[in-house]
């Protein structure tokens, strides 16, 4: 999210990279869940293979339904 009000792209390898958070497997199983679940979309180019991850309408609605929540 910070990266989106940044105006950076994040590629799913920058997120599978994260593993002190969860092995690679699992963060990909979670990415596929957010993108089934229409909060992230996949962004492909024609000038490389990396698929990049974007916010939808949806999921930005739903994060800022959260940081309400967590301002109080």
């Amino acid at each position: 999210m910070f990266s989106h009000t940044a105006g950076k792209n994040i590629r799913v390898g920058d997120i599978l990279t994260h593993q002190e958070i969860a092995s690679q497997a699992t963060l990909h199983a979670a990415l596929k869940k957010l993108v089934a679940q229409q909060i992230l979309t996949y962004r492909t180019t024609t000038e490389n293979r990396a698929k990049y991850l974007e916010i939808t309408k949806l999921g930005f609605a739903r994060y800022k339904e959260l940081s309400k929540h967590f301002i109080e």
